[in-house]
């Protein structure tokens, strides 16, 4: 195993327990910017996956996951912004 397959499971990892931790906020302190983190890391964590497995996934679809995450966490930042 390469040093940089060894970095893109840490980085899964580190992405799926951030989800988590989204999921508690959203939970626990009844925070919608919780589920916005939640969607964020969770479609980061498939992004990887999808790359690293090298599946066919199109490059078009690719894109529009990270589009959709950097929405979601638009929406979180937004969120967290108007409560302070």
């Amino acid at each position: 195993m390469q040093v940089s397959d060894s970095i893109q499971i840490l980085s899964i990892i580190l992405e799926a327990v951030i989800a988590v931790f989204g999921v508690l906020i959203a939970v626990m302190k009844k925070k919608w910017s919780g589920w916005f983190i939640t969607i964020t890391f969770a479609l980061f964590a498939v992004f990887d996956i999808v790359r690293m497995m090298q599946s066919g996934l199109s490059p078009g679809v690719q894109a529009f996951l990270l589009l959709l995450a950097c929405i979601s966490m638009l929406c979180a930042t937004w969120l967290i912004w108007k409560e302070h």
